[in-house]
């Protein structure tokens, strides 16, 4: 029986999870931005999925953080 080759699947998933890995260690510690920045030029589906769920993650977070410092309605001209 002849020795098979590794499909093009497997041998591009393996291409591929260093990134992943780097990218979900940034995820799981909250580093969305740079989560987003490793996986941009992924191209399993897995990695892509992680880009842009990070992407969409780190604007809401910082829609929510910057929200909070419009509601504070700072005189910042007081601070000389």
């Amino acid at each position: 029986m002849p020795k098979s080759e590794p499909s093009k699947r497997d041998a591009f998933a393996d291409e591929e999870e260093d990134v992943y890995m780097m990218a979900k260690s940034y995820f799981d510690l909250k580093e969305y931005d740079r989560c987003a920045f490793f996986s941009k030029a992924g191209k399993s589906p897995r990695v892509v999925f992680l880009h842009y769920y990070s992407r969409c993650v780190w604007m809401r977070v910082n829609a929510v953080r910057f929200s909070v410092f419009a509601d504070l309605d700072l005189d910042l001209s007081t601070l000389n």
